[in-house]
């Protein structure tokens, strides 16, 4: 099977072990895309990136995965300087991510402002962008290295709780409905157990950056967790694609469906022969 993803500390071990298993993953900027283009039969990224190709392709997602967080999870956060008063510009990195999408509705719906966006260099640290803006949106990676130094931070998911009273869905992963088969789904389910199994490993080895540590910390706590049952999907994933659609930044509301639904038989048949 072929995987593109989002290259994060939490995504890249699940990666490696489906490598050990003959799968051929490749880091990408927008997993979606891929998809459309047949570059890829899976793809692992932004929750609300599974909103953006709709009508190209038939899709799904993958049952029983997901990236999600909850109360002050570490892994979006807009970090700002001590005696900061207000927000009315943000550096950012992409005006286009979804990170930078989900935080200017946050900030709309919850506290009222509509800062500047900034984009700067992908290289920029910290520093850099609280010169260039008055707060600093950090996500992914970023944001969990700024965990280790930085302090002043508005959590992005603690925000969202506010404003919708569901968690927010950080990563999701998706195929094109009738191909990806139930072994490959199962394999993609296993590398992500063998990820939560030795994360306290990972952590351990001195190049991994301090504030993985407090990640590991909020997966332990259920601020993190990597699945998303059927049950719980509609009302987790619903205000991630309502808020969006009504701000007009996405055209329609994906259905939510997976990969290993069966098609609803109909009442007048059993078996394809007429009751």
């Amino acid at each position: 099977m072929r995987l593109a993803y989002l290259q994060e500390a939490l995504t890249e071990p699940i990666t490696e072990e489906l490598r050990k298993r003959g799968w051929e993953a490749t880091p990408s900027n927008n997993p979606g895309a891929d998809i459309v283009r047949r570059k890829a039969d899976i793809a692992l990224g932004p929750a609300l990136d599974y909103a953006r190709h709709l009508g190209l392709v038939d899709y799904a997602l993958v049952p029983e995965f997901a990236v999600i967080t909850e109360g002050i999870a570490g892994l979006m956060r807009i970090a700002f300087s001590p005696g900061r008063e207000s927000l009315s510009s943000i550096a950012v990195r992409k005006a286009t991510d979804a990170s930078t999408i989900i935080s200017g509705i946050i900030l709309i719906e919850k506290h009222g402002i509509e800062p500047n966006v900034v984009e700067v260099e992908e290289e920029a640290d910290l520093k850099v962008m609280l010169e260039a803006a008055d707060g600093a949106l950090l996500s992914g990676d970023q944001a969990i290295a700024s965990l280790a130094y930085h302090d002043m931070a508005l959590d992005m998911t603690d925000e969202w709780e506010d404003i919708t009273d569901a968690p927010l869905p950080y990563m999701l992963a998706w195929g094109r409905e009738g191909e990806v088969p139930d072994e490959s789904i199962a394999e993609l389910l296993e590398a992500r157990d063998h990820m939560t199994l030795t994360f306290p490993d990972r952590i351990a080895r001195p190049e991994q950056p301090e504030g993985l540590r407090r990640v590991y910390e909020a997966y332990l706590t259920g601020n993190i967790r990597f699945s998303l049952t059927k049950e719980e999907a509609h009302e987790i994933l619903t205000p991630l694609f309502h808020y969006p659609f009504y701000h007009g930044v996405i055209e329609d509301i994906p259905a939510i469906k997976f990969l290993d639904d069966k098609p609803e038989q109909s009442p007048l048949t059993n078996q394809g022969e007429i009751i």
